[in-house]
Formats: C-alpha cells, structure tokens, sequence
C-alpha cells in the first residue's frame, strides 16, 4: 500500500522527491522476491539491502553510492557475502537504467566549478574546517528533529490534526522567509518566489555548485529556515509507523528505517513499540522487509542471556 501511495504521489506531481520512495520501493521488491524463491533470513537481508541500493543507483546514476549507502546505513555488514551481491545489483540497475532512458549525467554537475580549479595543499586545512562544520550542522539538525517530535508528541490534539498544524507551520515559515528576504537581500531570490524548502531542494544545490552565483546571503537564509522545516515537517508528520509517513504533506515513504536503529535507543510510541507493550498487539506481523531485523535482535539477545549464564 505504502509503495503504491509513493508511486500515486511522484507520479502525480507531489511535493514528494524521488529518493525516500524508491528506498522503500526497492526493499519492498526484494523482500517480496525473498519470500518468493524461500530464501533464508540471512539471504533475506542482502535482498532487501539489493534492492534499496538498486534503487538508489537508478535515481541518481551513482552506483557506488547506492552500495556504500546501504552498506552502512541499512545493513552495516561489510562482508564478502553481502558487498559482491550489492555491488552487482546497483550496477546492473544504472546500466539497465541508462540503456532504457538513455546516457544521463549526474543530478548534481560540478563542470563550471572545476573546469579551471587546481588543487594545492594549503587548502587541505579549509576542507577538514569544512567537513567539520558540516558535521556539526547535521548533529544540530538531528537533534532538533527528534526533540521536536518529542515536544510534539506532548500536544493534546487529536492525531489527524497533527499533520495539519505541521503544515500549517510549515506555510507560515514559508512566508516569513519570503518576507525575510525580500527586506534583508532585495536581490537574493532573483525571481524566485517559491521557498527552496518546498521542494527537493536540487534548485538550491545547482545554484550554489554554479561559482557564477556565490552569494553569501544565498545559503544564509534556506539554510536556517531549512532545519526550521524539517523539524516541522518531521514533528507534524503522521503516526504509527516504522516509516516517516507525512500524510497532509504529501510526503509519503520518506525513508526505510526498521523499528530499533543500530546506536540509538529503542523507539519511543511513535514507532509502532505498542506491539511490544500491548497484549492485543503483541503478536501483530510487522512488514517483510524488517523481520530480518527483529530476528536478528532477537537471537542476538539470546546469545547473550547464553553467555551470561554460562
């Protein structure tokens, strides 16, 4: 179902980017096609991981890409019997994808920025001050998106109108940028009237990748008002799914994420742990695509009750 709402709303023109869904759309087809030839469970986790980066080296013409982002993000297993598999479908899904639509280039194109660029090594330590300041802005980001879904979790209203109120907040973050703008940077938007955080944003990436277009006060702005919108976003979005479902906002299947993510804490309420406090929920089925995950937890919390014992 989740997989035919994301295919309706790409299709039709929602305010939903090609990435998230086809994550999902991949995983679910591997899954599907496990369960289909009877493959074990360990076999049933290199699928779903096949078929996410396949997905990925279809959208973004970047096979490599696909295969180091499931590698660490999905499974997080670098070994041989889980990297040739994923290595062969991601570029077997960019040939076919270029044989079938034609030879494409990449979404983002650095051409003008490095046509006459030449590298010297006195630069080496604004890059590791980039890289730095990069990572901080992704902690800082991180933690605003969870701690307002855990400040939004608090509100008393009722469920269908979450989404609302975070699109509400959401337009009118809209239009105080417009605002914002126009009386700090007359001459920022250069006829743009729409905010660069309603859509995918890539309109943003090619202008700042164009050296013709540098304009401090360009990044200044979508780059503020853009945690502020993730945030509402992500706190007003639907609930009770392992998938962040952004119903009234047309973002659907924005990304994969099974029920516990390696390195974080078990999922508050909002993650569908009611089948584990519940009695009524308690045997409900999860979706294929994450079953490997909570068998894997499980005979893991096995071996180590084992250990102890012994």
């Amino acid at each position: 179902m989740k997989v035919a709402a994301s295919v309706l709303t790409v299709g039709s023109g929602g305010s939903a980017g090609t990435e998230g869904p086809i994550v999902q759309i991949g995983a679910v087809i591997g899954s599907v096609g496990g369960q289909w030839l009877r493959v074990s469970r360990e076999q049933m986790q290199t699928l779903v991981g096949c078929g996410a980066a396949a997905g990925i080296a279809s959208v973004f013409n970047a096979p490599i890409a696909g295969v180091f982002f499931v590698l660490e993000i999905l499974l997080r297993d670098f070994s041989l019997r889980t990297f040739t598999p994923i290595v062969v479908s991601s570029v077997f899904s960019a040939v076919a994808t270029q044989r079938l639509l034609g030879e494409n280039e990449a979404i983002f194109t650095v051409d003008h920025a490095v046509h006459d660029y030449q590298f010297a090594p006195i630069e080496l330590p604004t890059y590791i001050m980039l890289g730095a300041v990069c990572g901080l802005v992704a902690v800082l980001f991180n933690r605003l998106l969870h701690k307002g879904e855990d400040l939004y979790e608090k509100v008393r209203i009722h469920p269908l109108l979450k989404p609302v109120t975070g699109g509400l907040a959401l337009g009118l973050l809209g239009v105080v940028y417009i605002f914002a703008e126009k009386a700090l940077f007359p001459d920022a938007l250069n006829g743009q009237t729409v905010p660069p955080f309603y859509g995918n944003g890539y309109s943003t990436i090619h202008t700042l990748l164009d050296p013709e277009s540098y304009r401090s006060e360009l990044a200044q702005g979508p780059g503020v008002m853009l945690l502020l919108a993730g945030v509402f976003v992500a706190a007003g979005r639907a609930q009770g799914g392992g998938d962040d479902v952004h119903a009234g906002l047309g973002r659907v299947g924005r990304r994969v994420r099974p029920e516990p993510v390696p390195g974080r804490p078990p999922p508050g309420p909002r993650s569908g742990s009611c089948s584990r406090r519940c009695r009524w929920c308690r045997r409900a089925p999860r979706p294929p695509a994450t079953r490997w995950w909570g068998w894997r937890r499980s005979s893991r919390a096995r071996r180590m009750r084992h250990s102890r014992r012994s």
